[in-house]
């Protein structure tokens, strides 16, 4: 599968296929203006790609977002969640009826850390009619600022605070992505045209060579020099406002894209400019990929495999692809859950078959032992005891065991426990079954096993109902182990129950 990036940028569609390996297979420019529509852009990539499926991703533009971060010390993204919409209305300085707010969520040092993307609620069905002219249906919608974030992720990886700086034909672009979080996005709408339409010369490509060889700052023209510094006073109010907002810029590695290479003396200038401040972090990209760095980074935004911003198209806005994407999915869940079930349910048939068989043999072994009784070859469990029932004087194969109730009967009025003048105080009692009879063991008898925890008011009491266990006691096996042990906590006897 590849991912088709398209930047829309002036008049001019940055187009750029990436594969799932994230290597580039296709770039190119389409400039369109009104009067050339329509541009068929599917048919367009069909001769980069032939016969190769891929997914479209677009982005929003930057007017159409509004970013503002929060923290939260909750203990769970599901509390987090939560209670979300009872503080987004304090930090997002809009009417929330007509807006769609899509949380980026991440823990951080046992606290959320939350950056909210707030757009209006018919921003992803206005991009959808534009693309439609061109017979484009975006399968992903993200935002400039996670595209620039995702080039930066993968061709500035050494940096996990950047920058980036574009420079584009008919716009400059600035964001800032630290520590894992997206700051405020700058546009100023002027880019590479402008440059070449104030730039001096007789045609474009003296002014595209001028540009390229001659510094800003020894352009001799008045025009060009006014447009300069209307350029850097611009970008002069940019930095100034991430001063404000007191982000800390030495901490920033700043990232120059797009044409910056094209103008001679922009990129040094700004070092100049901030170099004490920000510092200018290279690159091994090719000048094509820094030209094409918002198209390829929104290829990177649907490749990634921990999204770094979120995806606008969602919920009953979906891409239809993905509608089926998820019934195939859907499906195939369901598909496994029978066979599991089919594999499990005649697992337990097999398990049942083989027990009952051996009941069979049990109940068939125990019928040859009583040929006066029972007659016929197969009977149940239920046709024994029946016939048992009715045999005169035949004591039953199960007798009774002693009951709980019985024993605590016995405690109550045992007669060292209620000796006049003593304070004993049972507080744990345990009745343990440790032998039965059963159709393999028909002759074992039954056997319990009483464990008692007490207090006495004094050692002699609490000897003395040991030594009554030992010597005395009707219902006590002396023929079995009577332990009696003393703790912290009190005094414990253990005995076997005559049968």
């Amino acid at each position: 599968m590849i991912i088709v990036g398209i930047f829309l940028e002036g008049d001019v569609f940055q187009i750029v296929g990436v594969d799932s390996l994230q290597t580039i297979v296709f770039t190119k420019y389409v400039p369109f203006l009104d009067s050339n529509l329509p541009i068929h852009i599917p048919h367009i990539i069909s001769e980069c790609i032939p016969d190769q499926a891929y997914q479209i991703a677009t982005s929003l533009e930057a007017s159409e977002l509004f970013i503002t971060n929060m923290q939260s010390s909750l203990k769970s993204k599901r509390a987090v969640l939560k209670t979300l919409p009872f503080q987004v209305e304090n930090l997002i300085p809009k009417r929330l009826d007509n807006l769609e707010v899509f949380p980026k969520i991440e823990k951080v040092n046992g606290s959320f850390n939350i950056d909210l993307f707030v757009i209006n609620q018919d921003s992803v069905d206005k991009h959808l009619q534009f693309f439609e002219k061109f017979g484009i249906n975006p399968h992903l919608i993200y935002s400039q600022e996670g595209a620039f974030a995702s080039f930066g992720k993968k061709y500035f990886s050494k940096s996990e605070s950047f920058l980036s700086f574009y420079l584009g034909f008919s716009k400059t672009i600035v964001t800032s992505y630290i520590d894992n979080r997206f700051s405020t996005s700058y546009e100023i709408d002027i880019g590479l045209n402008d440059f070449l339409e104030h730039v001096p010369g007789n045609s474009l490509d003296e002014k595209k060579e001028l540009l390229q060889d001659c510094p800003l700052n020894e352009i001799d023209s008045k025009s060009f020099t006014d447009f300069i510094d209307t350029y850097l006073k611009k970008l002069d109010r940019i930095f100034s406002d991430y001063i404000r907002k007191k982000q800390d810029l030495d901490r920033l590695d700043m990232t120059f894209m797009g044409y910056c290479s094209s103008i001679k003396g922009l990129k040094e200038h700004l070092e100049s400019k901030f170099a004490s401040k920000i510092q200018i972090l290279g690159s091994e990209s090719s000048k094509e990929e820094l030209q094409f760095a918002p198209a390829i980074g929104l290829c990177l935004s649907a490749l990634q495999a921990k999204e770094i911003a979120p995806q606008f198209r969602e919920k009953e806005k979906i891409h239809s692809y993905h509608i089926k994407k998820i019934s195939q999915k859907i499906g195939a869940t369901i598909g496994c859950s029978l066979l599991l079930f089919g594999v499990t349910f005649f697992g337990l048939q097999h398990v049942v078959n083989k027990k009952r068989s051996t009941l069979r043999l049990e109940i068939a072994k125990f019928t040859k032992n009583y040929p006066s009784i029972f007659e016929e070859k197969e009977l149940s469990l239920e046709e024994i005891q029946a016939k048992l029932t009715r045999v005169k004087g035949y004591k039953p194969y199960y007798s009774s065991p002693i009951l709980a109730s019985d024993m605590l009967d016995y405690l109550s009025t045992h007669p060292i426990l209620n000796k006049e003048n003593t304070n004993f105080e049972i507080h744990d009692f345990k009745y343990l079954l440790v032998s039965y009879p059963s159709l393999k063991k028909p002759n074992d008898k039954y056997r319990v096993k009483l464990q008692i925890s007490f207090h006495a008011d004094s050692p002699t009491h609490a000897k003395e109902f040991y030594d009554y266990l030992l010597k005395e006691d009707p219902s006590v096996d002396s023929k079995q182990e009577i332990s009696f042990n003393r703790s912290d906590h009190g005094y414990q006897v253990a005995f076997f129950l005559k049968g």
